[in-house]
């Protein structure tokens, strides 16, 4: 019969296990409507993180039917720590984007190696890496499975904690650079990795008891940081379904009626826009220079010169050769478009201001980029820019050329 102390781990074990499960595919659905990447890794991370306690989930069930503990073999010993540090890569890979996206993949292998070496120990001596504590009398709690402090697969899991600890703390003094949602979503975020350490060390390295089981109930919180920390800063913008396209009979009607173009010259209106802009077109991109990772400058300007339409993006740490004014003076001319990189920084930097200065003397379009409307000089505020999105690179390239499109666009008109 379980005691009190038993009930209430049991049932935080349990229903730990189901939301857990639940949260990792509401992540990945919410991962496909935002088209988040990160998202799915969250989830994923959730879900194989979660795996772990699901024999715990078992062994309560068995003693509600027979009234005894389960018998913790080989093979069930395997599938729960199995997923321990899989899980716990998962999560340093979400920190790893958000703090080292250049050297994610680094890290990626190292991890890889790591949990390999672990699931070998696993599969070659189980019995080796926990210690069991069998309750004295039968049915009375649930089994203790815990580390062996001594082994090396314990250090493994160690070594992932702290460095997913590091990258939390890593995490919230870069938000502590930024300002309004973003620094809020990175404060989450932090929050989540730290707490996550806190509660999955002392869970797995005590008892099951109260305490562990008021620590359980504290990863419910975890799954909700995670989730506001990681999901698009404009939810609501991006949650409208998308108008339904008008079929070709639908606009031969509504053409026969209100006498306006049929479909097959909206097509055609529609090339003649498109050519506008056969020219190659050059970029020419103004930041500060401490902004490079923050707007992760070098992977826009490579994606856009993807584009056949885009000549090339010209930035200064590329294509400088001498005196940085010289190459604003000879860049501005042949470009075409400014992407202006909106922050605090740029605002203090005097090459920056006199670039856009320079853009806006000749009449260049300027599209700014920025995560603070603050940041944008008040001059132009009033032009079409981008509110950038730290966690979706595709969504900021893509609207950028949409951007360049409607400002070239309208000139060549």
């Amino acid at each position: 019969m379980l005691s009190i102390e038993g009930w209430f781990f049991a049932i935080a074990n349990t229903t730990k296990v189901f939301f857990d499960i639940i949260a990792g595919f509401y992540y990945f659905h919410k991962a496909k409507v935002y088209q988040v990447k990160l998202l799915y890794y969250a989830g994923f991370a959730l879900i194989t993180a979660t795996l772990s306690f699901l024999p715990g989930t078992i062994e309560f069930i068995y003693i509600l039917y027979t009234g005894s503990n389960l018998s913790f073999d080989a093979t069930i010993i395997i599938f729960k720590w199995f997923w321990a540090p899989i899980g716990l890569s998962a999560l340093n890979y979400v920190a790893i984007t958000l703090n080292l996206p250049n050297r994610k993949r680094y890290f990626f292998v190292t991890y890889l190696i790591l949990c390999l070496i672990f699931e070998i120990i696993l599969f070659y001596d189980p019995f080796s890496i926990v210690l069991i504590d069998i309750p004295s009398t039968p049915g009375e709690n649930l089994t203790n499975i815990r580390f062996n402090l001594y082994s090396l697969a314990f250090f493994i899991v160690l070594y992932l904690e702290l460095s997913l600890l590091i990258f939390g703390f890593g995490i919230m003094i870069k938000g502590m650079k930024l300002k309004g949602k973003i620094r809020k979503k990175y404060f989450l975020l932090s929050l989540s990795f730290i707490l996550c350490v806190f509660f999955a060390y002392i869970i797995t390295t005590s008892k099951p008891g109260i305490l562990s089981g008021f620590y359980m109930f504290g990863f419910f919180s975890l799954v909700l940081l995670l989730y506001y920390g990681v999901k698009p800063i404009r939810e609501k913008r991006e949650k409208k379904k998308k108008k339904k396209l008008p079929s070709d009979e639908e606009l031969r009607l509504v053409s026969y009626v209100l006498k306006k173009t049929n479909s097959d010259k909206v097509i055609k209106e529609q090339i003649l826009k498109d050519k506008e802009l056969e020219d190659k077109k050059y970029i020419f991109m103004s930041y500060a220079t401490k902004d490079v990772d923050t707007f992760k400058v070098h992977d826009i300007a490579k994606k856009l010169i993807e584009y056949p339409e885009l000549e090339n993006v010209l930035y200064w740490e590329e294509h400088m050769e001498d005196n940085i004014f010289e190459y604003m003076d000879k860049s501005l001319e042949k470009c075409d478009t400014m992407i202006l990189f909106c922050s605090e920084n740029a605002k203090n930097s005097v090459p920056v201001k006199k670039e856009w200065t320079a853009a806006e003397a000749i009449g260049m379009p300027i599209i700014p980029v920025f995560y603070d409307v603050n940041h944008i000089p008040t001059l132009l505020k009033s032009r079409l820019g981008l509110e950038f999105d730290f966690y979706n690179m595709d969504k900021n390239i893509r609207e950028i050329r949409n951007l360049i499109h409607r400002k070239v666009g309208k000139l060549a008109g």
